[in-house]
C-alpha cells in the first residue's frame, strides 16, 4: 500500500483529496498503525491503537485541488464530530473537534491534538513557500540544477515532474525528492507534510535547459500575442549553474 511518508500514521493515496483540501467527510475512518490495512481485522486489533472515524460532515463532491480553490484554509477551521476507538482498552470516545485538529492528528501521531476547540496552528502552503525561499540559497553542483516544490496531492504539480523527467530523460543523471523542512533546515511543523522540493541534475549545461523546461512547465494563454514570451522560470522554479 501506497502511503504519504511524512505522517506518524499511515494515510494511504487514497486520501490525496482529502489532505489537499484538508476535508475529512462522514464514514472516512483513519487508523493509527498500517496493521489495520494490510491484515485480516482479527490480527489487526491485535496490534491497532487507535481509529478515528467521521461523523460529520456530509460527503461532498472532491476533486479541486487547494491550488485552484483555497479551500484548505478555510477548512482546516472547520468543525467536526468524530468517534475515538481506543482498541487498547475498548474504550469509545465522541469527540467536536476541528479539521484541522483531524490533519494534525494524523501527521503528527498524537491524539491529544483532537482534545481541542480551537485548531492547532496551520502549515504553510506552497504557495506560501514560494514567497519565502526567493532567496534561498540553493545548493550548486559540478553539473546544473533545477529545483522545484511540489504538493504530492496536487495532480497539477505532479504533472510537472512528470513532463520534466520526460522532456529530459537523456539528460537527467540525478533526480532526489526531498521533504521540503529538511532540505530547507526548517521546524517540521511549519510547512504542510505533503510539500516537496524535487530536484534535477543536468549533464551539461546550455540554452536547451531552460528552453527544455519551458516546454515542460509554461502554457501560454490562448488570447495572447504568441510572439511575446511571458514565460518566467523563476515563478516555477529555481536553476543553479554549475559551480
Amino acid at each position: 500500500m501506497k502511503v504519504f511518508e511524512q505522517f506518524r500514521w499511515p494515510v494511504p493515496f487514497a486520501f490525496k483529496d482529502a489532505l489537499a483540501v484538508c476535508r475529512f467527510e462522514k464514514g472516512d475512518i483513519l487508523y493509527s498503525d498500517e496493521c489495520a490495512y494490510d491484515e485480516t481485522w482479527g490480527e489487526a486489533l491485535e496490534k491497532l491503537r487507535y481509529s478515528i472515524q467521521l461523523v460529520t460532515p456530509e460527503r461532498s463532491a472532491q476533486g479541486k485541488t487547494e491550488a485552484e480553490t483555497g479551500l484548505f484554509s478555510s477548512n482546516w477551521k472547520s468543525a467536526v464530530v468524530a468517534t475515538l476507538y481506543n482498541h487498547r482498552t475498548g474504550s469509545v470516545e465522541t469527540i467536536e473537534t476541528n479539521q484541522g485538529a483531524i490533519y494534525t492528528c494524523w501527521w503528527k501521531g498524537d491524539i491529544s491534538t483532537l482534545d481541542r476547540t480551537i485548531p492547532p496552528e496551520q502549515p504553510k502552503l506552497i504557495r506560501e513557500l514560494h514567497k519565502d525561499i526567493k532567496d534561498f540559497d540553493f545548493p550548486k553542483g559540478k553539473f546544473p540544477r533545477f529545483y522545484i516544490l511540489a504538493d504530492r496531492t496536487n495532480d497539477l504539480q505532479e504533472g510537472k515532474i512528470e513532463r520534466i523527467t520526460t522532456t529530459f530523460k537523456t539528460q537527467i543523471t540525478k533526480k532526489q525528492r526531498l521533504p521540503a523542512f529538511r532540505f530547507l533546515s526548517l521546524a517540521e511543523e511549519g510547512i504542510l507534510p505533503t510539500i516537496e522540493i524535487c530536484y534535477f541534475e543536468f549533464s551539461e549545461s546550455g540554452d536547451f535547459i531552460r528552453d527544455g523546461l519551458k516546454k515542460a512547465l509554461y502554457t501560454p494563454a490562448t488570447n495572447r500575442n504568441k510572439k511575446e514570451d511571458r514565460f518566467r522560470l523563476i515563478e516555477h522554479g529555481y536553476l543553479q549553474k554549475a559551480i
